[in-house]
């Protein structure tokens, strides 16, 4: 650790304390002074752009990615911060994650108390989607009460049935409003937020409003189906146990969460990050976990499509909520032939077990006939065994994948009707021709979990 560059930072701030008495605007000009004397990354071009209720800044670097996106909810309490007192970091993070990162100045308290904050940072998220990003293209960071607006935003997309994030990455967030957590208690070594400053902020967006409630805080929600979480904090900070309570409560919901704590280090270092090597290390970690999960090309999606099948995951799991499913030969057995839905989808698959299990698709039958960057087109065997029979029937499915852009676009299947009909008979079948052309189709923002 830095320990000299952290004294430094913080002997400066104690000379430049907040006003005393001030109006929110004296406040949020003392904070714009305070993070403004920073250098932004370099080779980054920031334009200011509208999006959706609020209006914000784009950072592009030279020559990123323009297909993914980098939402950042800044931090300050719901009362100040801005675009501007967080380009530091949002810059960096363009830099490093190489796409292009939009800071929304969402409405601020007193003047817009709750839940103006959380409806504005849910609706940049849905402006994203309309303007043609696709979900597993666009992350969400935040920091502090930004890291709230985050994981929110996520929670609320999910409750609304729209699309995951490709990632999520919370710095230091602000999610238990209520002061449960064991290091709210007490008097923790913490010189940057203290219980004062959390009651400012409490109050002026919430008033008397419950500290609970899911309008303000995702910290007591469901987190299951959220996308992959990286969470940062520190070890000085009075809002640490808001960052290891919400990464054990997603890992219980089966998200892929992680946490990284950095010895101490104090509440939004990343916003000295030019001067202070744990603050870049910070930014750079999160820019890498984003890319990560936001850029796999189309071979890796493809292979992880095909493994989750292999598996025995829930069918009804790779589809979205409009997902399609058309499979003609079903007719013939008084099964409905199209279902639309996961609902639908998985009541098709449970009329469909008893008849057949044990589906598998080795691998050395699987047979990439194109394989680049942007494209891949698969085709694959299946050999589901007759739960009637106990027999393999070799040849039922042959299925044509096509991924394009890292997302499945297309899913076809082969399927082969009298071998499913004659499996059932003495004898059973193999490797009959001609099978029927059964179109699978996949949601166009699908990506696997």
């Amino acid at each position: 650790m830095s320990k000299q560059q952290l004294a430094a930072i913080l002997e400066m701030s104690a000379q430049n304390p907040p006003p005393a008495n001030a109006t929110p605007a004296e406040m949020r000009a003392w904070i714009e002074g305070v993070t403004g004397q920073l250098p932004v990354a370099e080779n980054v071009q920031i334009e200011r752009v509208t999006c959706g209720p609020c209006d914000g800044e784009l950072i592009s670097p030279a020559g990123g990615d323009a297909s993914r996106l980098i939402i950042l909810y800044h931090g300050g309490g719901f009362f100040f911060g801005s675009s501007r007192t967080h380009r530091v970091i949002a810059s960096n993070l363009a830099r490093a994650a190489g796409c292009a990162v939009l800071m929304p100045d969402y409405h601020l308290a007193p003047e817009n108390p709750a839940p103006a904050a959380h409806d504005d940072a849910f609706a940049v998220y849905r402006w994203a989607l309309s303007q043609g990003y696709a979900p597993g293209k666009v992350a969400l960071y935040g920091d502090s009460s930004g890291g709230n607006l985050a994981l929110a935003t996520a929670v609320r997309a999910k409750d609304a049935g729209l699309p995951q994030p490709g990632a999520l990455a919370l710095a230091s967030p602000w999610l238990d409003v209520a002061r449960e957590g064991a290091s709210h208690q007490g008097t923790p070594d913490d010189p940057v937020v203290s219980a004062e400053l959390l009651d400012l902020f409490t109050h002026c967006y919430l008033g008397d409003g419950d500290r609970k409630s899911p309008a303000v805080t995702p910290f007591h929600a469901d987190f299951s189906g959220l996308p992959p979480t990286l969470v940062h904090v520190g070890t000085r900070e009075r809002l640490h146990d808001d960052s290891v309570t919400v990464v054990e409560r997603m890992k219980a919901a089966g998200v892929a969460a992680e946490l990284q704590i950095f010895d101490g280090m104090t509440h939004n270092w990343q916003l000295y990050a030019p001067i202070l090597d744990e603050g870049m290390a910070s930014v750079e970690a999160c820019a890498a976990f984003i890319k990560a999960n936001t850029t796999k090309d189309a071979k890796t999606l493809l292979l992880e499509f095909l493994a989750a099948v292999t598996h025995g995951q829930d069918a009804a799991a790779l589809f979205a909520e409009d997902g399609a499913v058309e499979l003609p030969f079903l007719h013939s057995v008084g099964i409905p032939w199209r279902h639309q839905g996961r609902q639908a989808i998985s009541e098709l698959q449970d009329q469909l077990a008893g008849l057949y299990q044990g589906f598998g698709f080795p691998p050395e039958e699987t047979h990439v006939l194109i394989d680049t960057p942007g494209q891949v087109f698969a085709e694959y065997m299946a050999h589901p065994t007759a739960a009637a029979t106990g027999r393999t029937v070799h040849n039922l499915f042959t299925a044509r994948l096509v991924a394009e852009n890292g997302e499945i676009k297309l899913l076809r299947e082969s399927l082969n009707p009298l071998a499913a009909a004659q499996a059932l008979l003495p004898g059973g079948v193999k490797d009959l021709p001609d099978p029927e052309k059964v179109i699978f189709s996949v949601a166009p923002d699908y990506r696997s979990r």
